[in-house]
């Protein structure tokens, strides 16, 4: 596979304080514990905090311990927020495990799992299941670049694509 199939594959890492996009989890972590002066980063998703007791608590996310148990529905949460967040988010999607706080969001999720796409667009006959997506898809026939690079000065037609480019720059830091 070559170094371009690579990138595009690569799931981009953020730095949870300044927003910093990195391509690899390790440039991630070298920046939080350089730069930002937050010496536990976690392995797992690169998240990084200044205090051990914080870090022990985020661990929980990834050790699958799950102590707090909703007394509605029985489900089991690694975190007590995980389980306050859950209790206000009542409409659960059982095709992607998702919750929703309003039954007007959940019914709108669900047309996400339908095969129907009502939204085409004129100029390719790509079809999309909300409104929003086919807006979006439509930038990339138009010459619109709302989106300026700092490091190169490109325009760029979405915020995805600089955040891409965002991640590739940061892969030499």
């Amino acid at each position: 596979m070559s170094t371009a199939d690579t990138s595009q594959t690569t799931e981009f890492r953020t730095c949870n304080v300044c927003g910093s996009v990195f391509l690899r989890l390790d440039l991630l972590i070298d920046h939080c514990k350089e730069r930002k002066n937050l010496p536990y980063v976690c392995e797992h998703c690169g998240t990084a905090v200044k205090y051990w007791s914080e870090f022990k608590k985020h661990q929980l996310v990834h050790s699958g311990e799950r102590l707090h148990v909703c007394p509605v529905c029985g489900k089991a949460f690694g975190l007590k927020n995980h389980l306050k967040n859950h209790a206000e988010k009542p409409y659960y999607c059982e095709e992607c495990k998702i919750s929703f706080k309003s039954e007007e969001e959940f019914e709108r999720h669900k047309l996400t799992h339908q095969r129907e796409k009502p939204h085409v667009c004129v100029e390719c006959r790509k079809a999309f299941v909300f409104n929003y997506e086919l807006k979006r898809h439509m930038l990339t026939h138009t010459s619109i670049k709302g989106y300026d690079c700092k490091v190169c000065g490109t325009a760029l037609n979405q915020l995805s694509n600089l955040k891409r480019a965002m991640g590739i720059y940061s892969k030499g830091r």
